[in-house]
């Protein structure tokens, strides 16, 4: 869809969202942080593309249907010997 990720930085999410690339990650549970970063986006409609882009090509690469359920099968494999 090539949108724009903001994001609290936990654990799981730093797979997707790199930040400064495809999105930004801001401190859990820190508002101002969270508003800063949409404020960015919205005043920058070069950089909303980009992100969105760089979100799309990670996606294709990592988490398309065909990786994740080549995965999902590796470790269904894996568990059952």
């Amino acid at each position: 869809m090539e949108k724009p990720l903001v994001a609290a930085d936990n654990v799981g999410v730093r797979e997707v969202v790199e930040d400064g690339v495809n999105g930004f990650l801001v401190r859990p549970q820190k508002a101002q942080d969270l508003s800063e970063a949409i404020l960015k986006l919205a005043e920058n409609p070069g950089l909303r593309q980009r992100f969105g882009q760089a979100g799309r090509q990670k996606v294709l690469q990592q988490f398309s249907d065909e990786i994740v359920i080549s995965k999902t099968m590796a470790i269904y494999k894996k568990i059952l010997g």
